[in-house]
């Protein structure tokens, strides 16, 4: 069993907050367990928690096809979420939720060691950098998010950007503009990851 697994293993029980009383699974994350981009959403939704698979809904399938559109292996990406469990009536974390689940999100990125985490949507990049500015300031822009390692604490960049459930929910003239920047900012992420583990692989030898 690899550490990722274990990992896993050892969350599919959680407790330590009550969004357990609501879940039917803990939704675990899925993708290369040496990815170099880690694609980071809020919260699993409905179809999540049904199937305990991330990034499988609406939202979800939108990255899964520019995944498939741009010809990206598995194995360079890891798709995951802030919280592991569904919330009730899809509604925002709350704060108690998030400091429960931060353990998990830590050791999952010291075990992945990704070279770039795509946060996607305000929350999930306010809650690895601490920026609380309009997703619309932040989007486009590298942050550092500070994360607590086995040994000592060490930065990751992040890449701000939309989250597809915004332009999905809002299909008019107004969300179009950030549809197409949503894609810029992926096939930017995905371009740099493939760069910077092409290096460590040359590194590597």
């Amino acid at each position: 069993m690899s550490n990722i697994q274990m990992l896993a293993s050892t969350w599919k029980t959680c407790t330590n907050c009550d969004l357990y009383k609501c879940r039917r699974q803990v939704v675990f994350g899925a993708g290369g367990s040496r990815a170099s981009l880690l694609v980071l959403a809020t919260h699993p939704g409905r179809e999540e928690d049904l199937q305990g698979t991330p990034h499988v809904g609406e939202a979800g399938q939108r990255v899964r096809t520019l995944l498939r559109e741009l010809h990206i292996p598995k194995s360079l990406v890891w798709l995951d979420t802030l919280l592991a469990c569904v919330t009730p009536e899809n509604r925002e974390p709350q704060r108690a939720e998030l400091d429960a689940c931060r353990p998990r999100l830590h050791e999952l990125i010291n075990l992945l060691d990704p070279d770039l985490i795509l946060a996607m949507g305000k929350l999930t990049v306010t809650e690895l950098t601490g920026r609380r500015e309009s997703i619309a300031e932040l989007r486009g822009t590298f942050f550092r998010a500070q994360i607590p390692g086995r040994y000592v604490d060490y930065s990751v960049p992040v890449l701000a950007t939309y989250h597809p459930g915004q332009f999905l929910r809002n299909p008019d003239s107004s969300e179009f503009g950030n549809e197409r920047k949503w894609t810029e900012d992926f096939s930017r992420a995905l371009a740099i990851a493939k760069k910077l583990k092409e290096i460590r692989k040359n590194d590597e030898r």
